[in-house]
């Protein structure tokens, strides 16, 4: 399915942390932006701020599509998947965290409640996102906090901004943010852009994170210095336990917050 556009009034262009124009906008009709709030409230249980929150669901999906690359998830050795997300590229460009994974993905990725993820049987290896409610969640949690992030992929960038009282916005100042929120809907734009059989996502990175998003080690176990351990799923963050061994697994049942 091919997203519907409105062509922009005058184009938005941007240069950090890329040049790019675009060129088209599309409302979220059915969404206002004070539905982050609930998300931003909820994040510091992770013990992850908003923006590492973001960078974590990014990266999620990033190694679902590296997963998924190598075939069918049911069929694919234990190492397969474990090991997967050293083949995301994540690098740091100025204020900005720059992933990086092979394939391309739909438009549609955008529409609320839409996600890519498969069902896989409890037993099983599983994924972590792969595009669900959390990619949408983190775009929103971005606008409220009055930052952008981009998406690039299959030919197109896309932007993210704000639509009030009828006007469509790159940005708004924080204080109207803040008391608006439950009048302002969430914006895509959309530029062309020369890219091809890779995604990229730009993440807003003002302070580098304390906890390691991505599993640093090369055996799927290895003991902690502290007192509780750090619990990884294929590869990324997942969160804390009471046994002082730093783990990888490729199966894992907690909330979205990683509060347990």
């Amino acid at each position: 399915m091919t997203l519907t556009f409105i062509t922009l009034k005058e184009p938005i262009r941007i240069t950090d942390p890329v040049n790019a124009v675009f060129t088209e906008y599309r409302v979220y009709q059915d969404i206002v932006l004070n539905v982050a709030k609930s998300t931003i409230d909820s994040v510091p249980k992770s013990g992850l701020t908003p923006e590492e929150f973001v960078l974590r669901e990014v990266l999620q999906n990033a190694i679902d599509s590296e997963i998924l690359r190598a075939g069918s998830l049911e069929k694919l050795r234990l190492e397969d998947v474990l090991w997967a997300y050293k083949k995301v590229k994540v690098q740091d460009i100025g204020n900005w965290k720059l992933v990086e994974s092979k394939g391309t993905i739909d438009e549609d990725v955008f529409l609320y409640g839409y996600s890519t993820k498969q069902e896989i049987t409890k037993d099983g290896c599983t994924l972590v996102g792969r595009f669900g409610v959390g990619l949408k969640e983190s775009i929103f949690v971005l606008l409220y906090d009055h930052k952008h992030m981009f998406m690039a992929f299959n030919g197109h960038i896309y932007g993210f901004g704000y639509y009030y009282k009828d006007k469509v916005y790159y940005d708004l100042d924080s204080v109207n943010i803040e008391k608006e929120a439950i009048n302002i809907h969430p914006v895509i734009f959309r530029g062309e852009y020369d890219i091809k059989d890779k995604i990229l996502v730009y993440v807003p990175m003002t302070k580098e994170s304390e906890i390691p998003l991505l599993y640093q080690y090369n055996k799927p176990y290895v003991l902690s210095d502290g007192d509780k351990g750090l619990v990884y799923h294929n590869g990324l963050y997942s969160g804390y336990w009471e046994i002082p061994l730093n783990i990888n697994v490729c199966n894992l049942f907690t909330d979205q917050y990683r509060s347990y």
